[in-house]
């Protein structure tokens, strides 16, 4: 499946009270996008 960066925007733009769930192909590509991001922070 192909998820565009922008997707990522949205979804971190809801807040914590979304979870992604699947497919897990989309799971690994946010947890990645959310780590690449607070390595921003450390």
């Amino acid at each position: 499946m192909a998820v565009s960066l922008q997707i990522f925007g949205w979804i971190f733009s809801l807040g914590s009270d979304v979870k992604i769930t699947g497919p897990s192909d989309v799971v690994d590509k946010v947890k990645d996008s959310a780590k690449g991001f607070l390595e921003n922070y450390n």
